[in-house]
């Protein structure tokens, strides 16, 4: 049962598409949140999930804001839209296709006095 575990230094969310001339596209800062991902994933040793093969996938956002550390993370980011972010930088890498994830757990923690972070759990079943 392969498991990889994997941390980015930011916390953020999808963003809603942007429209130029009747196209929509991701801003830059997107694009490199993704990559970011992406990356973070490879380095730690990812593989792809076999298809057919259910998917588990855990997802922890911390958001670094002294004055409120240990109460409860209410704020910007949506926990829907980190997942989102973090799922859609992951198709065709950590799985053929995200139809399958069978289990998916977004949480955000506490207010962190330390830096902001997402952390990710992959893992899977082969049978």
């Amino acid at each position: 049962m392969p498991e990889y575990r994997f941390t980015v230094p930011f916390i953020a969310g999808k963003q809603r598409p942007r429209f130029a001339k009747g196209h929509a596209y991701k801003t830059g800062t997107e694009v490199l949140h993704e990559e970011a991902i992406a990356l973070a994933f490879d380095e730690a040793g990812g593989t792809a999930a076999p298809a057919d093969t259910p998917v588990h996938v855990t997802i922890h956002g911390l958001k670094k804001r002294a004055k409120f550390a240990g109460k409860p993370f209410t704020g910007k980011p949506d926990t829907d839209n980190i997942a989102k972010l973090v799922l859609d930088a992951l198709n065709g890498r950590a799985w053929r296709d995200d139809s399958q994830i069978v289990d998916l757990h977004v949480s955000k923690g506490a207010y962190s006095e330390n830096v902001d972070r997402i952390s990710v759990i992959i893992d899977w079943r082969e049978e």
